[in-house]
Parts: C-alpha cells; sequence; structure tokens
C-alpha cells in the first residue's frame, strides 16, 4: 500500500466499544478514522451525549469524532432518512474535502473490512473506481451468521476521494476480491438496547416498543434466528452457527478479546420450528406499525412454514421482488435532484442530493474530545 493515504468514515451512535476494536483492528492498513454524528437524532431529538462521552479510555490520535449541525430543512422533511441521508452525504465530502488524494472507505459502525480488503483497496479504486466490500453479516452473536456464513452484504464502499458522489452507497461497485470483513449487527445487544436503537433508527417499521423487542429477542436467541426475520428476504433470517475455525478475521480478532461474544449450540430446533418462529415474527415487524404484537407466539405451526416457503418462492422466482419495484415506481413521489429511476425502483436514495461537494469546505460542525 506504500504511504497512499486510506481514510475510514463511519456514521455513529453509541457504539464505542465496536468502534475501539474497529480502530484497533483496521490501524496498521488505516491513515485517519473519522466518525461523524449528527446533533439529533434519526427522530430529530436533541443528542444526549457524544461518542466521546463513552469512549473507552483516552482517544487514539487518529481518531476523530466530529458532531454535524443538521440543518432545520432536513429535520422538517420529517422522515428519518433525511437525516440519514444528509449525514453520510456530509460525511463523505468532509473526508474528500480534507484528504483529496486518499481512497474512502465509508461504512457504518457495525461494518468492519477485512485486513485483507484494506490492503488491496488502493490498487483496486485505481482500476475499477467505486469498490464494494463484501461482508458476511452475523446477528448478536459474532459467529450466528446469515445465508450459510456468504458475504451477500456489499453495502460499504471505498473509492478516491476525487471520485465522490452523493448516492456512493447505493450505486454499483466493483466487489473487491479478498478476505472478507464482517458486519456485526446488534452485537452483544439485549431487548432494552436493541429497542433504544430503533428508537432512532432510520427503519420506523422496527420502532414497535420495548415488550415487541423482548418477545422478538427470546424467539430470536431460541431459534437462532436474525434479530429481526423477514420472510420476503432470501433465507427468512434462519442463521448458521459458525465454528472458531470458520470465523472472518475480523470475528477472529474479535474473538480474542471478547469471547463471551461467541455461543455455540449443542441442540437448535427443527427447520420447520424455525421457519415458523422466523414467518411469526416477520409478521408482527412488517407494516402497519400500529398493530398489536402478539403475546406468545406459536412455532409449531405448519401453515406458517408453508407461508414461509410460498414467500421463498416468489424470492427465488424474482416475482417477489418485481411487484416490490413496481409498487415503489407507481407510488413513489416525483424524483428529486440526484435521484434516478433505479434509485426509485430499489427504494434508496430517498431525498437525491443534498448539495455536498468534495471541493469546498463543509460547514456547521464541531470536533469533540473525551472528557
Amino acid at each position: 500500500m506504500g504511504n497512499h493515504q486510506v481514510v475510514d468514515v463511519a456514521l455513529v451512535h453509541d457504539e464505542a466499544e465496536l468502534l475501539a476494536f474497529r480502530v484497533a483492528y483496521m490501524d496498521p492498513m488505516i491513515s485517519h478514522h473519522i466518525f461523524v454524528e449528527a446533533n439529533v437524532t434519526h427522530r430529530g431529538r436533541a443528542r444526549a451525549f457524544s461518542l466521546t462521552d463513552i469512549w473507552p479510555g483516552p482517544l487514539p490520535p487518529n481518531v476523530q469524532v466530529v458532531r454535524i449541525e443538521i440543518p432545520t430543512a432536513v429535520i422538517e422533511c420529517h422522515d428519518r432518512w433525511a437525516i440519514e441521508e444528509y449525514s453520510r452525504q456530509w460525511a463523505m465530502s468532509y473526508a474528500c474535502y480534507n484528504y483529496p488524494e486518499a481512497t474512502i472507505v465509508i461504512s457504518d459502525a457495525d461494518e468492519v473490512p477485512s485486513r485483507d480488503q484494506l490492503e488491496k483497496l488502493p490498487d483496486a479504486t485505481k482500476r475499477f473506481g467505486r469498490i464494494a466490500l463484501p461482508m458476511v453479516t452475523s446477528y448478536r452473536h459474532l459467529n450466528w451468521v446469515e445465508h450459510c456464513g456468504l458475504a451477500t452484504w456489499k453495502k460499504a464502499r471505498a473509492f478516491a476521494a476525487a471520485d465522490y458522489h452523493h448516492a456512493m452507497r447505493f450505486r454499483r461497485a466493483h466487489p473487491l476480491a479478498a478476505l472478507t470483513g464482517q458486519h456485526f449487527r446488534y452485537l452483544g445487544y439485549r431487548a432494552d438496547r436493541v429497542n433504544l436503537k430503533h428508537q432512532d433508527f432510520a427503519h420506523e417499521e422496527f420502532d414497535r416498543g420495548l415488550f415487541a423487542h423482548k418477545t422478538a429477542l427470546r424467539l430470536s436467541e431460541e431459534f437462532v434466528l436474525s434479530t429481526l426475520p423477514s420472510t420476503d428476504k432470501w433465507g427468512c433470517g434462519v442463521l448458521r452457527v459458525q465454528g472458531p475455525h470458520q470465523l472472518t478475521g475480523p470475528a477472529t480478532q474479535l474473538l480474542q478479546t471478547r469471547p463471551d461474544f461467541m455461543e455455540e449450540r449443542q441442540h437448535i430446533p427443527g427447520i420447520v420450528n424455525r421457519v415458523a418462529a422466523a414467518t411469526r415474527l416477520a409478521r408482527n415487524f412488517s407494516p402497519p406499525s400500529n398493530k398489536s404484537v402478539a403475546e406468545d407466539l406459536p412455532t409449531s405451526n405448519r401453515h406458517d412454514f408453508f407461508e414461509a416457503v410460498r414467500r421463498q418462492l416468489l424470492v427465488i422466482s424474482g416475482l417477489g421482488v418485481f411487484i416490490r419495484t413496481l409498487r415503489r415506481v407507481l407510488t413513489t413521489r416525483p424524483s428529486g435532484q440526484g435521484r434516478s429511476i433505479t434509485d426509485i425502483a430499489r427504494g434508496v436514495n430517498r431525498f437525491g442530493d443534498w448539495g455536498m461537494t468534495s471541493a469546498a469546505p463543509v460547514e456547521n460542525f464541531q470536533i469533540m474530545s473525551v472528557k
């Protein structure tokens, strides 16, 4: 990699421990880490604390925590995705302006690239331009993975600063051929923290209250499921429990300091019961969000299993995707500047271009320090 700079940029909230691990793991390949937090949550509420208030120990010299002020015009959209998309565009433009010759990695706090990916980034961005960083996705435990451990999560991006684009996370990118990273979803979370996360999460449909999340987490743990399964996505949220020799590089490194984040199961319920449980959970967390949550969710109902099979056939055939795409195109409001028909069909880049640029300094921010 030589002297070429690689800058790590992530949107953050309260993931101090995971971010400290991220810095320690990525540091050999990273020149600077820029962690961006908004002054309000996705619900538009004032943020009660900074990441620096809960950082474990002194802030490393190559880590910068930046708090940005979300403009009133963004908050008045009354849509959590407006704050999410504005924050990401701001973070990318800030990094590109300050490090115009660098390779920029933009991701969420829980998306940790592998060292092999980071090592290959500068050459890959020169050759292909935008790069996607494939990752294995785990839920709650570092060895509970979806899609049989395949690296299907590809939303983390890398690009040369000169190639900044506001919709970088949503545009097609060349998948990097390297040892995969890991998306640590809800790592170590209990129901109360899941509930707090979803209160301020961009996905408003997940904000269902503490009781709903206690029910969901109990069944997800019992039947080895993702935190919020979906029968409209491949696999129904049924997870695979990996052994220590099957882990990704980031997970193997994390295991050394947090062995409690790994959980192996001697007995796992049968697939019919697991898929039935996933079906009931998916039903309770799908729109409309004002419906009641069942107090006791039976999990041996074969009707639920075959309902999941029917939905999976729609996924495999592509009909499910076609129906969702058609619905989006027919019901979505007119496209804003910087939003393509493909974005509308995929349901992404909802607010288009907020007018950031990599060539001019961004404003309204504060550099935070550990107190």
